[in-house]
């Protein structure tokens, strides 16, 4: 769950992340991005006067351990927001994106300094040291979707779970999972249920189950979509991210903001399935601070694990705005131009 610092942590928390960029500095859309968040949750309007803040004198202020997280958290997910360019700003892919041994080691800096564990640098140092195996590894450990997995194997026995995996890649399918997606084409239009089916539709998605289909483990991030009414577009997916992980009481949901800002941030991502490799640089815009906060002061306001902590299929009946009201989720505030997934276009 996303802890709000108090004010008089402002210049602290501000002069922390400035001080993991290094003599590099925060960029143009970084700039952008902390300056939002000082604007609005510390009152700071000018952050290029705030002193950068060593890992000790940090340490010392912030006693916090869950704040302590968030503020390395935040260096991540900032050191991720832009692709990785060549000398002469183009983007490209592959081995020669790099995030820098020397900005791993200014975050770890932080987080011994602070004493916290945050198991998403191994991820973070992986994608330095270009270990694709390892990163994509960590990506799945250090996330929520081990748990999902987990829980999968235990209802659903290792042998269906693999059948899973498989028919992502082309390899088979699984039709009693299948048929509890087309089942959802039965409900009324508007409801959490149908507005998942009516998404993969949209988005021409084969269900669960079917040959090419996401595994069903990986289908719960899609009710979020629907409910929060984010779509799976590039700033979509970093404000459902945001959104699940700032609900959850899980110390690995920030893995799964990682996998976001690695496809549309930094880029260079393959999707499991083969068929996509992220160029990055979507969120590269001048809003994505208030779209950011959007998601996590809408999630802030939710209070319920809506990833892991709700029956998706028990619900799947009810009308998506009676359960907007219900886990008390406030309407979004910027409109990005795409369509809200849950509601009947």
């Amino acid at each position: 769950m996303l802890i709000l610092p108090p004010p008089e942590l402002g210049p602290v928390v501000i002069g922390s992340i400035k001080g993991s960029t290094g003599e590099a500095g925060l960029s143009e859309i970084q700039h952008a991005m902390v300056s939002t968040v000082a604007r609005n949750l510390f009152s700071q309007d000018d952050i290029d006067n705030v002193a950068v803040c060593s890992p000790d004198k940090a340490a010392a202020a912030i006693s916090d351990p869950q704040i302590a997280r968030q503020v390395v958290q935040g260096m991540i997910a900032l050191a991720m927001l832009e692709p990785r360019r060549d000398t002469n700003g183009d983007l490209f892919l592959g081995a020669d994106q790099r995030i820098s041994d020397a900005q791993v080691e200014r975050i770890v800096s932080y987080a011994d300094a602070f004493g916290v564990d945050v198991p998403q640098i191994k991820t973070f140092q992986a994608i330095a040291d270009e270990d694709t195996k390892r990163m994509y590894f960590d990506f799945f450990w250090r996330s929520n979707l081990r748990q999902l997995a987990i829980s999968d194997i235990k209802d659903q026995g290792l042998r269906n779970f693999v059948k899973g995996m498989a028919s992502m890649r082309g390899h088979g399918t699984d039709d009693k999972v299948a048929d509890k997606f087309r089942r959802l084409e039965d409900l009324p239009n508007g409801t959490w249920g149908k507005q998942l089916v009516n998404m993969y539709h949209e988005w021409g998605w084969d269900y669960p189950g079917e040959e090419h289909g996401a595994p069903e483990v990986t289908s719960t991030h899609d009710w979020v979509h629907v409910i929060s009414g984010y779509p799976p577009t590039a700033v979509g997916e970093l404000q459902v991210n945001t959104f699940m992980h700032t609900c959850s009481p899980n110390p690995n949901s920030f893995g799964l903001m990682m996998l976001a800002l690695g496809l549309y941030g930094v880029g260079g991502i393959t999707l499991p399935t083969g068929s996509f490799t992220s160029q990055g640089g979507e969120l590269a815009r001048e809003d994505i601070g208030e779209l950011f906060l959007e998601a996590a002061m809408r999630s802030r306001g939710a209070g319920v694990d809506l990833l892991e902590g709700v029956d998706h299929w028990g619900q799947a009946h009810i009308p998506v705005e009676e359960l907007r009201h219900q886990y008390n989720i406030a309407p979004k505030t910027h409109d990005i131009g795409e369509p809200d997934p849950g509601v009947v276009a």
